[in-house]
């Protein structure tokens, strides 16, 4: 890390956000029955020798935050000729489902990029809905998943505040 800059090995996916995710899902849970939207926020603060982020959002993109609420992408691939592939889904791995860590509003990253751009991920089955209205400027993004979540793995939907 410290010769390159960065480090390379092998992991799974979302492994360090799925973790993230758990733990601060604990801290939240005493706050539960106070009615009001949880917000969950990660940053990775790693840094090079020179301060810049080394690989800026390092697991903590797109599909590793999804992967974590949601579960793994599980893709069919038929192995005799002629057999059509089912649709990729959503697998094992989820933190949040429609029974499980409701109380959790949404999944906010914090760009370590510029440290300002922020991406708030909708959880589609809470209880208290975190509003659009929050972080409304033009370094705020909105993700929400549309229809079954489960069905569209790795699939986020930008929406306006």
């Amino acid at each position: 890390m410290k010769e390159n800059g960065f480090t390379s090995g092998g992991g799974v996916v979302a492994s360090r956000a799925h973790d993230a995710i758990r733990d601060a899902a604990l801290q939240l849970r005493s706050h539960e029955e106070e009615g009001v939207p949880l917000l969950i926020v990660l940053y990775n603060n790693i840094r090079t020798r020179d301060g810049r982020a080394g690989h800026p959002l390092s697991h903590l993109e797109d599909y590793h935050i999804d992967a974590a609420m949601f579960g793994h992408r599980v893709v069919n691939v038929p192995l005799v000729p002629d057999v059509a592939p089912r649709p990729d889904r959503s697998g094992g791995g989820r933190t949040m489902t429609a029974q499980f860590k409701t109380y959790i509003s949404a999944v906010a990253v914090i760009s370590d990029w510029d440290d300002e751009t922020i991406f708030v991920y909708h959880n589609c089955f809470t209880e208290k809905p975190f509003s659009t209205s929050v972080f409304s400027d033009d370094k705020s993004f909105h993700l929400h998943k549309r229809g079954e979540p489960y069905t569209q793995p790795w699939t986020w939907h930008r929406s306006s505040a």
